[in-house]
């Protein structure tokens, strides 16, 4: 007989199924469980995508996010950007 011999299978395996379909299914359960309290949790604070959406442009404006000087400042940038591409282009045609 080699020195590994055979694994025992009937009984031992036999007895290990019950167990992890019990540890499967306690698993699925609180798993369930979980994802009931995180919807709950996101559902209480807020009723919908919009009302989020809504909350977080207000928080940006509340931040100077979309404030005027930032305008101004992607105003002036993109005015500087098509100069440029205007500025190449018209090098581009003189040669």
């Amino acid at each position: 007989m080699p020195a590994t011999g055979c694994l025992p299978f009937g009984r031992t395996i036999m007895a290990m199924i019950p167990i992890m379909a019990v540890q499967a299914q306690a698993d699925l359960r609180a798993l369930e469980s979980a994802i009931d309290r995180a919807r709950s949790a996101l559902g209480c604070a807020y009723a919908s995508g919009e009302e989020f959406h809504a909350d977080m442009v207000r928080l940006g404006r509340d931040r100077g996010v979309f404030g005027r000087r930032r305008m101004a400042r992607m105003q002036m940038a993109l005015g500087f950007t098509t100069l440029a591409c205007l500025v190449c282009f018209a090098v581009l045609l003189r040669f």
